[in-house]
């Protein structure tokens, strides 16, 4: 649950969604906002700009709710 990057350098995610139904990938405040297809891998690829702590989570009603987030940890 809890991910690591450094500033200017590129993210990489693939995310394999074994469920029936959608889920997402998302961080607001880095403008990341990603579905993931039901029985579908995506691959997110983001560069974070500032340093600082963030919460990622599925936007679908109720998942965040259930569980589904995160931190991404962000250093210079």
């Amino acid at each position: 649950n809890t991910l690591h990057a450094v500033v200017g350098q590129t993210v990489a995610l693939r995310l394999e969604n074994s469920h029936s139904i959608g889920h997402s990938f998302d961080i607001d405040e880095l403008n990341v906002h990603v579905p993931v297809a039901p029985g579908q891998s995506t691959l997110i690829l983001f560069q974070p700009t500032a340093p600082g702590t963030y919460t990622y989570y599925c936007a679908l009603p109720g998942h965040a709710e259930a569980g589904m987030t995160g931190t991404l940890t962000v250093t210079e």
